[in-house]
């Protein structure tokens, strides 16, 4: 009887080991993948907007980049919509770029450099793209990458 208890045991055994081997292998894919597709760590946090801060956080050889979380508040609050560009001159600085056709369909009038594209593989930049209407007033912002 012995015997035939330790036959049984073991295929057991084996199904748990192999299910807590995929369950481990799962997890680890997960967190792979969390990372790459850049939603880990501080990917999109938000910070408020800091003038001095925005206007000093331009420099491609620091570590960390804090134009990339204003960005992401000033969207959320949606702070730019309706200004005219005088005052996001000021409140922004002057763009990294003028008067760019980004795409067939799409023209900003103001770019600004945020920082290196968020994400486990960062090849591009993130930027942040300015519309005004023929009023001269934000009608449209939003991030895009490089």
């Amino acid at each position: 009887m012995k015997g035939r208890e330790r036959k049984m045991k073991k295929p057991i055994a084996k199904i748990l080991w192999a299910g807590a081997m995929l369950a481990g292998i799962a997890g680890v894919a997960a967190l792979v993948f969390h990372v790459w597709t850049g939603h880990g760590g501080n990917a999109h946090e938000q910070r408020p907007f800091e003038k001095e801060e925005w206007l000093h956080g331009t420099s491609e050889n620091q570590l960390h980049f804090p134009r990339l979380e204003m960005a992401d508040d000033l969207i959320a609050r949606n702070t730019l919509y309706g200004m005219g560009k005088k005052k996001v001159l000021s409140m922004l600085g002057e763009p990294d770029k003028k008067d760019v056709q980004w795409s067939e369909t799409e023209h900003f009038g103001l770019l600004y450099w945020l920082g290196p594209e968020r994400g486990f593989m960062s090849a591009d930049s993130e930027w942040l793209g300015i519309v005004f209407d023929k009023r001269g007033k934000v009608s449209h912002y939003r991030l895009v990458r490089d």
